[in-house]
């Protein structure tokens, strides 16, 4: 009997420690290791500038990413496309208050510059580190 209660003691410690430690559950988020695609959030400017906000984004390399642009002017239509490196874009004539979502691996490190097709001044820059 003492036996049969020293296991189940011994048993019961594991699981709360292997509990408390993450018990192997997959991954850590924040490390990057089964934590789901990194998430990126691209938009227009309100007002009548013309420009991404924001201009800059960054990704580590090798990564699925979800890039949501959102079209938040209030009268002009816009997208985003990349221009080398990364094949992705959004619909061409993308209307006033509307998003999509654009899923894809990252390449390697480097500078992805990314515009709108409709108003070429519109710059950004992926950087994938």
């Amino acid at each position: 009997m003492k036996l049969r209660g020293f296991l189940a003691g011994s048993v019961l410690a594991v699981a709360l420690t292997l509990t408390a430690c993450g018990g192997g559950d997959g991954g850590n988020p924040g490390t990057g290791e089964d934590a789901g695609p990194q998430t990126i959030a691209i938009g227009t400017d309100t007002g009548a500038a013309l420009q991404f906000d924001p201009t800059t984004a960054t990704a580590p390399a090798n990564t699925a990413v979800q890039l949501t642009f959102t079209n938040k002017s209030d009268s002009q239509p816009h997208n985003l496309a990349f221009q080398e490196g990364i094949t992705e874009a959004t619909n061409v004539n993308m209307a006033p208050g509307t998003s999509e979502t654009l899923s894809f691996t990252t390449p390697a490190a480097g500078a992805y510059k990314y515009v709108c097709t409709i108003h070429p001044t519109m710059v950004g820059t992926l950087t994938v580190q």
